[in-house]
């Protein structure tokens, strides 16, 4: 008994040895997790097209805008679309068009009685430095933007019997200059002094100098109560073209010599041709100059209030106003136009805006 108790735990003894010296066991590895891959946030997307109206913006509920003295005029009709395209953005701000000269518009935007109006860059840094016709100095006025003017120019036109062929030979005749105060009334008078031409001599020699609106000095070149009419507008004309239909009319020519003198003295003005066919019996190409106009606010006027403003004009919707007025103006590369002639200050909102477009104005 003893014997066989002994052989048992001697069997015991050697089963633990053995298993102690027996190699461990390969342990079964951890599965290492898979990290969840952080997921990559898609780019934001750059906006695309013009820069959008600021939000949250207290825009004005009226805006008087002064601009153009007749119907059918070039700055009347770029009242009338710029009105459109702003109401067209905010239908809340009632704009309303104010008929004025440019010289008035200097006067009524500076003493807050328009809230902003179209200018001349040579009436606008004449009033700026205190000289020209303006006896102070006009300094609240700034650029919100500056309008080209495709298709048109200041023409001289008289009836298609008449003897007129030159400027020269209205130093005798009753001229029309537009209306007293306008930018263009002065500038067709520096032209006629070129040729040696004044009002004063004009009524010396017999003749007769009218100040008016276009309209009414076509029915007084029609009546034959005016032997011719210097006029700036958009062409063609549709007063030029009634009275070309019922009477017949021919443009009178300027001297490319004369021209060139007057846009060299004249910065922001450029030369400009109506094709042939611009007037029915028109068979060449008609020599003129062109002169666009600045839109321009009172300096106290907010900057988003102006920012906005440039983006109604400016957005896609609003430059259809303009392009879709005129087949002439539709390949116009308006939003280019809209920063030359910087000749007074810039509105710190005009700034802004363009400058998120790529553009800065560029100097008079």
């Amino acid at each position: 008994m003893k014997a066989r108790l002994a052989a048992i735990v001697a069997a015991l003894i050697l089963a633990l040895l053995l298993a102690a010296c027996a190699p461990g066991a390969t342990p079964t590895p951890t599965p290492t997790p898979t990290p969840t891959p952080t997921p990559t946030p898609s780019p934001t997307p750059t906006p695309t097209g013009p820069p959008q109206p600021l939000e949250g913006v207290d825009m004005p509920r009226t805006l008087s805008i002064m601009g153009g003295t007749s119907p059918g005029s070039y700055y009347e009709v770029m009242n009338m679309l710029t009105c459109r395209a702003i109401e067209q953005t905010f239908p809340d701000v009632a704009t309303r068009q104010v008929p004025g000269a440019s010289v008035d518009c200097i006067y009524k935007v500076s003493d807050g009685t328009v809230d902003m109006g179209m200018s001349s860059p040579v009436s606008l840094r004449e009033a700026y430095d205190g000289k020209g016709v303006f006896e102070n100095k006009y300094q609240d006025v700034r650029i919100v933007c500056y309008y080209p003017t495709p298709g048109s120019g200041f023409t001289a036109v008289t009836l298609k019997d008449s003897p007129i062929e030159s400027v020269y030979d209205v130093a005798d005749k009753r001229v029309s200059l537009m209306s007293k105060g306008t930018a263009s009334a002065g500038w067709f008078t520096e032209f006629l002094g070129y040729h040696g031409i004044t009002p004063e001599s004009i009524e010396a020699n017999g003749g007769l100098v009218y100040y008016g609106s276009t309209s009414d000095a076509f029915e007084l070149l029609a009546s034959d109560r005016l032997d011719c009419v210097f006029f700036a507008s958009y062409h063609p004309s549709k007063t030029a073209q009634m009275l070309n239909v019922q009477q017949g009319i021919k443009l009178i020519p300027y001297e490319e010599a004369m021209v060139d003198r007057f846009i060299e003295d004249h910065p922001g003005t450029g030369k400009g041709y109506l094709p042939p066919g611009t007037y029915e019996g028109q068979t060449e190409p008609y020599l003129t100059w062109t002169g666009g106009g600045s839109v321009i606010c009172h300096k106290d006027m907010t900057e988003d209030v102006v920012y906005n403003l440039c983006a109604a004009l400016y957005s896609d919707e609003g430059q259809s106003v303009f392009k879709e007025h005129s087949e002439k103006w539709a390949a116009w590369d308006w939003v280019d136009g809209a920063v030359q002639c910087a000749s007074i200050p810039v509105h710190p909102g005009a700034v802004k805006y363009f400058k998120d477009r790529g553009l800065e104005f560029r100097p008079f």
